[in-house]
């Protein structure tokens, strides 16, 4: 890819070792979405459900 676009195999990894969703990594809209991506990778699965309901 390139010095500034890493593979997936890299962008796994560095998720797996930072302890983030990996579409953190590729949120490009605003900063609010990357705390949203962040906060629910983070959440418990009762969580991540109750966020669905709410946006189901």
């Amino acid at each position: 890819m390139g010095k500034h676009r890493p593979d997936l195999l890299t962008v796994r990894k560095l998720a797996e070792v930072l302890k983030v969703p990996m579409a953190f990594f590729y949120s490009d809209t605003d900063d609010e979405v990357a705390e949203l991506l962040l906060r629910y990778g983070q959440a418990s699965r009762a969580g991540r459900k109750r966020v669905g309901e709410v946006l189901g």
